[in-house]
């Protein structure tokens, strides 16, 4: 009778498996970026990409935000150029000034983060190159942060900002292997690395010296900065919801739950969803009766998710209490990152 086959056995035949496919993808990505190099165009006005090499996860668009409220407390004029990744609205261009509101249907969740923030105009759609000119022509930004724009070869930049995860540098490999959209050697375009998700940067900082890039490397972390209640609006961060709930939609929920691992509260159960998850009434329903069974008193949550909550959520999952974590990031040598970024801007 044979052994039965080992774990790591098994890890290693999916391997096998999907390397080849990872192979494909590569060079598809390969012709695509070449292709796109062809048609690249510059805006008028300087252009920061923030990006990563995987596909979720890494925290661009929390980077992008507070980018974009640190320029504005500096003075300057940002706004943010970003897709707009699974919105409902068919509008090719959706462009709001800074300050000013929009559904979230036609924003989706990540911009909408962008919009309620309300330190920099935010345009949405496919063409970054079109919606950037005609911000340009209507609301004369000096400085355009661009979105998971690693990738989006098509729009020139002076700056590509590029985020590697500290927990996970290289993402299990190439997809469908692991997350990364790119090989690593691709890291050579990138003119800033920020290590997310530290305060241990070693593992990066150890890829980045192999590699023998030149860069500047910065390493940042999140920093939980209030509890917001969906229904009455901030608590602080001294405030203790108890027993809870977690659930979230993201392409890394480890981030999330390392942050509230660090807060002192009493996790019931942990929820995951797929990333950019829309939540019906029905599920919300059965989350609040699996956390009321656990003993939990409350169910917490992301902002993104919280931009996903159907109509009504609070009421949905009454009498337990729903809150969202408002974070923060701090970045080791700011002052130095905004100033490579601006010095031409």
């Amino acid at each position: 009778m044979s052994d039965p086959v080992s774990g790591r056995d098994r890890v290693s035949d999916w391997r096998h498996v999907l390397t080849p496919l990872a192979w494909i993808w590569r060079a598809g990505h390969a012709i695509d970026f070449a292709l796109a190099m062809r048609t690249r165009r510059t805006l008028r006005t300087p252009v920061v990409s923030v990006g990563a090499l995987t596909m979720g996860g890494a925290g661009k668009s929390p980077m992008v935000a507070h980018l974009a409220a640190r320029l504005r407390e500096m003075g300057r004029n940002p706004a943010i150029l970003t897709r707009g990744y699974r919105r409902i609205s068919r509008e090719p261009m959706v462009i709001v000034r800074r300050g000013d509101g929009a559904p979230v249907e036609r924003t989706g969740d990540e911009a909408q983060m962008f919009v309620r923030a309300g330190d920099a105009h935010v345009g949405i759609g496919a063409d970054r190159y079109a919606v950037g000119r005609r911000m340009e022509q209507e609301l004369a930004p000096d400085i355009f942060l661009l979105d998971d724009g690693f990738q989006h070869v098509q729009l020139n930049r002076s700056h590509d900002v590029v985020l590697i995860d500290a927990a996970d540098p290289l993402a299990g490999g190439v997809f469908p292997v692991g997350r990364l959209r790119e090989p690593p050697s691709a890291l050579k375009r990138a003119t800033e690395i920020v290590v997310t998700n530290g305060p241990d940067i070693s593992e990066a900082v150890k890829l980045i010296e192999r590699m023998h890039l030149r860069v500047a490397v910065y390493g940042s972390h999140v920093i939980p900065l209030q509890w917001m209640d969906l229904e009455s609006g901030a608590l602080g961060i001294e405030a203790n919801p108890g027993r809870v709930a977690a659930f979230c939609g993201l392409g890394n929920p480890r981030s999330f739950w390392g942050t509230l691992d660090r807060l002192p509260v009493e996790i019931a159960m942990r929820r995951e969803f797929a990333d950019h998850h829309r939540y019906r009434p029905a599920e919300l329903k059965l989350l609040a009766r699996e956390a009321a069974a656990q003993g939990a008193r409350a169910l917490v949550t992301t902002e993104k998710d919280a931009m996903n909550l159907c109509s009504g959520a609070p009421q949905l999952v009454a009498p337990l209490k729903l809150y969202w974590l408002k974070i923060g990031i701090e970045i080791a040598y700011e002052n130095k990152l905004l100033g490579r970024i601006t010095e031409k801007a």
